[in-house]
């Protein structure tokens, strides 16, 4: 029997501002492509950088956003002659102190000769000062961070002409023929390494976040590389993270916390299949020496096409911040199964300060016929402690050119006002307990917990306590459930098996419904209970307090093995076949009859209507039951055996 929510009883309620928070899900038509790539949140609204056309050749965009969600400013740079290409993700940055912008990209000419670039532009996204450095050795510039007033640091793949290695150029704008040049890779093997992200530490050092195959143990394995420098590019250290049997990707987003850690993200693979890795999504915190600290993982299991297969989704963490209070926001982009539900997607993930999951929130756009891919980008808080959220979708159906580009501004709790208006009701189930118990009687069941936000403490009127419950880092559907089960990756197959997990719904039509948390649970009834309901308290992340009755029965005036022997009550023939009489002494408004069976549950409820009645039991299997005779006031237990 599958239980439901009876009774939902508010007894705490924090005020939590809400829901007067500005929330939208917009997309933005351009008659050119726009392939996004950094938001930026500030005091007025926010600011886009994208990947388009300009004058019909590969060119960057900029928008800017009101705070309701509509474009005031459009402007677009071209270098002449040169297909300008943007960074990575988070290229475009935002210096605060003089309302600035920057951003770093690669332009290219007809001979694909790349030259790395710096651009800045003032508040109203007018370009006002452009470098092009005279590199031809760089393959490519993909992010960019402000030292101070004149020092600028891009990291790029390749800084000279005779190494594959991770790049730093450091550009004085004020003196531009004097660049400090920098290569990095490790010594003494003959490897590839990149780098894609850069970052300044508190106390003004660099770190340089890439990937690296110089660790691994085979040529086409690579691991997440990090390397610390000083202000000008002295190495202190470098370190690898990653399984070097497997090809890890790279480091797609960093930064240093509020503790002085830092925090690294992006994916690990699971296994490789035609050389490209299937991975799960991948948090890092490292000490100031580089240490590890701790790593969470993150895996999503999906239907293959025709929904009879097990597969992995590739999942990667597409971009991270940190909040005021040391919690985590990130954007996770997956692949589910290819066919008319589209193939990438990606969702919304609040950590705490461990990497441990508050809540989840499966992300799409709103009035769209069909997306063939979904992607994140950046993601930023905003001022009144939302989210807002970019990147840009493959609308097949509904646009031309089909790549445009979306934000999605959601409120605290992840809902953007649409697909989810407000967050999941608090609820809690436990579909295997029977329909009625006994005192000093245990029962297992599998547990099931949804709500608003994690961690969740449930107290049960049975004495039993679980406190800081987290939605487990593996998410399997629904239809699926824990359990033993086998991934097939070509001829190649993975058995798993998991007793705790997030299940999730994978029907694109349904997939903004709550994630559930199942988990194995065991609850005895005291001797001296006082039924006959059994309720739960579940008290979520942010202090609120919800009771709820099961539907079962605690039965505490009899246990499973006392039978009544009571004259006023009979039942015959006994054992019996077809038909079973029930006589009562006295008969009673509103009597009843259950039939329990030897594992507690009931499998025949009829009513009674007189002192005298016959019951069909034919459909009944053979074995010995409890017949339980609810009369008035009373409650009597008879044995009895079908033939």
């Amino acid at each position: 029997m599958k239980c439901f929510l009876i009774i939902i009883f508010l007894i705490t309620f924090m005020s939590i501002k809400t829901y007067t928070q500005e929330r939208f899900n917009s997309i933005y038509y351009d008659p050119d492509a726009n392939i996004s790539n950094t938001v930026i949140a500030v005091p007025d609204g926010y600011v886009v950088l994208t990947g388009t056309a300009v004058g019909g050749e590969r060119g960057i965009g900029f928008s800017k956003i009101s705070l309701s969600g509509d474009i005031t400013i459009q402007k677009d740079f071209r270098f002449d002659g040169l297909d300008t290409f943007e960074g990575e993700d988070n290229c475009l940055k935002y210096d605060n102190v003089s309302g600035n912008y920057y951003l770093c990209g690669t332009a290219e000419d007809e001979i694909y000769t790349e030259y790395p670039f710096l651009i800045l532009l003032n508040g109203n996204l007018d370009t006002i000062r452009t470098y092009m450095l005279n590199i031809d050795s760089v393959y490519g510039a993909y992010n960019v961070i402000k030292q101070n007033d004149s020092i600028y640091a891009i990291i790029t793949q390749n800084a000279f002409q005779s190494d594959i290695a991770m790049g730093l150029i450091l550009i004085n704008i004020n003196n531009t023929d004097n660049l400090i040049k920098l290569n990095y890779n490790v010594e003494d093997v003959i490897s590839t390494e990149a780098g894609s992200i850069v970052a300044r530490t508190y106390d003004n050092f660099l770190l340089l976040g890439g990937f690296t195959f110089g660790f691994s143990t085979s040529t086409y394995k690579q691991d997440w590389y990090l390397i610390k420098t000083d202000s000008v590019g002295n190495v202190v250290w470098e370190r690898y993270y990653g399984n070097p049997n497997e090809n890890d990707g790279r480091i797609m987003a960093l930064f240093e916390s509020n503790d002085s850690t830092y925090i690294a993200a992006g994916g690990q693979a699971i296994c490789n299949w035609s050389m490209n890795p299937i991975s799960e999504a991948a948090l890092r915190k490292i000490d100031t020496a580089g240490n590890l600290i701790w790593e969470k993982f993150y895996r999503r299991y999906d239907f293959d096409n025709d929904a009879s297969l097990l597969r992995y989704s590739n999942m990667y963490v597409s971009d991270i911040i940190e909040l005021d209070d040391r919690s985590l926001a990130a954007t996770l982009n997956y692949k589910r199964a290819d066919g008319d539900g589209g193939a990438y997607r990606f969702r919304l993930f609040k950590f705490d300060s461990e990497g441990n999951i508050l809540f989840s929130r499966t992300m799409s756009n709103t009035g769209i016929e069909f997306v063939q891919s979904l992607y994140s980008s950046s993601i930023k808080s905003t001022a009144d402690n939302g989210f807002i959220i970019n990147g840009y979708g493959d609308y097949t159906w509904d646009f031309d050119p089909p790549q445009q580009f979306f934000l999605i501004k959601t409120d605290s709790l992840g809902c953007e006002g649409e697909l989810y208006p407000a967050p999941p009701a608090e609820n809690v189930e436990c579909p295997d307990f029977p329909d009625t118990m006994y005192c000093d009687g245990a029962y297992n069941s599998r547990l099931r917990v949804q709500g608003k936000s994690a961690p969740y403490t449930l107290e049960f009127s049975s004495g039993e306590l679980i406190e800081n419950l987290y939605y487990p880092p593996v998410f399997i559907p629904k239809s699926q459930g824990t359990g033993s089960f086998t991934v097939h990756v070509g001829v190649d197959t993975y058995n798993h098996s998991y007793d705790t997990a997030t299940l999730y719904n994978p029907i694109p039509a349904e997939d903004m419904e709550p994630d559930i948390i199942e988990l194995p649970f065991s609850l005895t009834i005291p001797e001296n209970y006082f039924g006959p309901d059994l309720t739960v308290t579940i008290t979520n992340g942010y202090g609120e307090s919800y009771e709820i009755t099961l539907p079962v029965y605690v039965d505490c005036n009899v246990s499973a093995e006392q039978i009544t022997e009571n004259e006023d009550i009979n039942i015959y023939p006994n054992p019996a076949s077809d038909f079973l009489q029930i006589s009562l002494s006295q008969f009673e408004e509103n009597s009843f009859v259950k039939f329990i069976n030897a594992q507690g549950q009931a499998v025949l409820v009829e009513q009674l209507f007189s002192t005298e009645t016959v019951l069909n039991i034919n459909e009944l299997a053979a074995g010995s039951y409890v017949v339980r005779v609810y009369c008035g006031n009373k409650i009597e237990n008879l044995r009895f055996e079908k033939m």
